[in-house]
């Protein structure tokens, strides 16, 4: 069965429907209203709908598609050509190499990309994100990397339940996102486990940063739902920072963040600790 689908074609942009403004979005409003309420059929919906995208958009053809996928073929049902480029209501042509197809799949595989790139719980990046990030960095570049460890986490999962647990590293992130510089890079990297890639930056500069958002969590508290009182948590930091000259140098700067970051869980928690790498 065909099913519709909005779709948009175009050619050129008209040099007067390049219009910006509280004036045009207020008239788009109206003629928006307008097509709703004085509609009684999908053609009295739709025709009002593609002058709203040529006034919004500066489009020069506009129209509504039918799929039918089964067939493979995209109908056009309505149209509207105001100037050279003209898309006939009727027309036919193969769904498989159209621009509206394009444009589907393009989103669908961004919308992909973004959700393997993605931790759900936190909204961060994850791990691969990170990883991936770190793999492209251009040679010769200095990075700093920063590890978290929240400090006994199973405890506080054990006593107040996984959702609770949940709850905790959602405010953590918030907490450390506040601190982030700009083109910082804050990840879930496994578990109670985070990382911060900080392009550009050397050890002390990322220390600073390592400490702010360790600050931050410790003054912080979080409810805990039907909990006796609300909880405090704290964060141990590993920080390294070196040249990624080679594809070892990733490595070492991966491995290096990874050590400080036990030294400071040795040291007592709660505190930044800075490779000697």
């Amino acid at each position: 069965m065909a099913h519709c689908r909005p779709c948009i074609d175009a050619g050129t942009r008209k040099d007067d429907a390049l219009k910006t403004g509280s004036e045009l979005d207020r008239r788009l409003i109206v003629q928006l209203a307008d097509a709703i309420t004085d509609s009684h059929s999908l053609e009295q919906f739709v025709r009002p709908l593609l002058g709203l995208l040529e006034s919004a958009t500066g489009l020069e053809s506009t129209c509504m598609t039918a799929i039918d996928e089964s067939a493979g073929l995209q109908h056009v049902l309505y149209a509207r050509n105001s100037s050279s480029l003209q898309i006939p209501e009727g027309l036919v042509v193969p769904w498989g190499d159209t621009l509206c197809k394009r444009a589907l799949e393009d989103a669908a595989n961004a919308r992909l990309l973004d959700l393997s790139y993605r931790d759900a719980l936190t909204g961060l990046a994850n791990r691969r994100r990170l990883l991936d990030t770190l793999e492209r960095t251009p040679a010769g570049s200095l990075a700093a990397l920063v590890f978290f460890d929240v400090d006994h986490f199973k405890e506080l999962n054990d006593r107040h339940g996984h959702p609770a647990g949940d709850e905790v590293l959602r405010r953590i992130v918030e907490a450390m996102a506040s601190r982030a510089p700009a083109g910082a890079l804050l990840a879930r990297y496994g578990g109670e486990e985070f990382a911060c890639l900080l392009p550009g930056i050397d050890t002390a500069t990322a220390a600073d940063v390592a400490e702010r958002m360790r600050a931050a969590v410790a003054a912080m508290t979080v409810q805990i739902p039907d909990g006796p009182q609300d909880a405090r948590v704290s964060i141990s930091a590993g920080v390294a920072s070196r040249h990624l000259h080679a594809p070892e140098d990733r490595q070492r700067l991966l491995r290096d963040a990874d050590i400080a970051l036990y030294q400071a869980k040795d040291a007592g928690r709660n505190c930044v600790r800075i490779s000697a790498g």
